[in-house]
């Protein structure tokens, strides 16, 4: 386990997973979900998604007119979140308030990808920030994504961001309908989480989130802007968390022409980006 620390941040995050385990201020607040009792990734206050996010309808996508057919990789039916959150990273190197995480999968038995990512995690002031990045590395070209799961302790916060459309979800979790953002399912003026299973899509995201809990705490999220989508997930079934996963892509996008095509990708080519977590008081 990594430990990054400075006058107002401790972060702990694990080669196992890529994850942060533990995201708090020195006094000991946690702003992410910390990790509580033996290890799991998705039990971890954030991971990342890549070489895709979220699940790949049937299992299985066709691109340049290839079929590539994936095994479920988790408790779930469909393939979920890529196989980066699943792979041992390998630490390039680490200090103070810096730990650079490498991962190279070229005989992939987790999905169909081979690739090089990169994470690096810093600590500057009062803010964490997290640089990714995916490198194809097959002969041929394939789509590609990155994404971020951070977890974020409930305790009735209010949070704010503002989107073009939102997806409602269908059978298998998957997006089903692109919808106008309206009513309860509109941040845009902030608001707290309502009393409802929320796990949405929301496209044409502007990047920029912000979370605001009673006690004052608030954490502000900023994301480059290929992060173009953001996925909400609060679970009714356990308030102790949500979900604001910032995502290159759209769930299923790969399998969804009506949706913004994902990123492609050449032999050698890259896609990169950060987002940021600052806290505020």
């Amino acid at each position: 386990m990594l430990t990054l620390h400075n006058d107002h941040l401790r972060i702990t995050v694990s080669p196992q997973g890529g994850a942060v385990t533990s995201a708090r201020t020195v006094a000991g607040r946690d702003f992410l979900r910390p990790l509580l009792g033996p290890f799991s990734v998705r039990a971890t206050a954030c991971y990342p998604l890549v070489p895709l996010g979220n699940r790949v309808g049937g299992n299985r996508f066709t691109f340049d007119g290839r079929t590539y057919a994936l095994r479920p990789n988790a408790t779930d039916p469909l393939y979920l979140h890529g196989d980066g959150w699943l792979s041992d990273w390998t630490v390039e190197q680490a200090g103070k308030t810096r730990a650079d995480l490498l991962l190279e999968t070229r005989a992939p038995d987790l999905g169909v990808h081979t690739y090089r990512a990169r994470q690096t995690f810093l600590l500057r002031q009062n803010c964490l920030r997290i640089e990714m990045e995916v490198t194809n590395l097959a002969p041929d070209a394939m789509p590609f994504g990155l994404g971020l799961h951070p977890f974020m302790p409930h305790n009735d916060a209010e949070i704010t961001f503002s989107a073009a459309a939102f997806w409602t979800e269908g059978e298998g979790s998957l997006p089903l309908i692109r919808r106008p953002v309206a009513g309860m399912i509109d941040f845009s003026a902030g608001q707290g989480i309502p009393d409802m299973w929320l796990n949405n899509a929301y496209e044409g995201w502007d990047g920029r989130a912000s979370v605001r809990w009673p006690d004052g705490i608030g954490l502000e999220i900023r994301a480059d802007p290929i992060f173009r989508h953001l996925m909400v997930y609060a679970p009714d079934t356990d308030r102790s968390f949500f979900c604001l996963e910032p995502m290159t892509h759209l769930p299923n996008a790969v399998n969804r022409p009506d949706m913004p095509a994902m990123d492609v990708l050449a032999q050698g080519q890259s896609l990169s980006g950060a987002v940021e977590f600052t806290l505020m008081s």
